[in-house]
């Protein structure tokens, strides 16, 4: 697994996307618990980019979140 850290955002297409604003990129989140998705949060999580998905909203990478740390 990986650490990510950044910013999360909710992005208003097809009706709600969650993305990790990290070190210039943008990563469509996905797993996690609910206190990860908070508009402006900055969080450290680890996890893994999964290649073999694809997401509705097409921001970016998925990032499959495994845990967040505090």
């Amino acid at each position: 697994m990986k650490s990510f850290k950044g910013v999360v955002k909710k992005l208003d297409l097809d009706g709600g996307v969650w993305v990790l604003e990290s070190a210039g990129t943008s990563y469509q989140l996905t797993g996690g618990t609910g206190d990860l998705y908070q508009d402006g949060k900055t969080v450290k999580v680890l996890g893994e980019i999964r290649k073999d998905m694809m997401g509705i909203g097409m921001t970016g990478p998925i990032l499959e979140v495994k845990k967040v740390e505090k």
